[in-house]
């Protein structure tokens, strides 16, 4: 029996031996759950500080889906791997000031989608 306490996601590799000389290897992924440390607003406002939604810590998951959607329900913004963070925009335009809802999937068994609301302030 093995045991780890890794501090970030990573994959371990485990080989074993019978007494007649055989052997296997397998692999066993081990998700860590990384507080995502979600900011709750941002200023997208041109003056090149806090102008986009920073979520730093989605590195950790690059098959991760975050969505942003608009009081009324519709999808204003979607990334598939975080690459680029959101900067208030729809379409090119500035979004209005007020709250914005989330959901970001991890993609990771086990861990449900995040879901909550980031405000932009202008």
């Amino acid at each position: 029996m093995a045991t780890v306490q890794p501090d970030q996601p990573r994959v371990y590799y485990v080989e074993g031996f019978t007494q007649f000389g055989c052997s296997a290897i397998d692999s066993v992924y081990v998700g860590v759950n990384i507080d995502l440390g979600l900011p709750t607003a941002f200023t997208p406002d041109g003056d090149n500080m806090n102008d986009v939604w920073n979520i730093k810590e989605l590195e950790n998951y690059p098959d991760c889906i975050v969505e942003v959607y608009d009081r009324s329900g519709h999808k204003i913004f979607k990334s598939e791997g975080y690459n680029e963070p959101w900067d208030g925009t729809y379409n090119g335009n500035p979004v209005d000031i007020g709250a914005y809802y989330y959901v970001i999937r991890v993609n990771r068994d086990q861990i449900i989608p995040l879901t909550g609301s980031i405000t932009v302030i202008r």
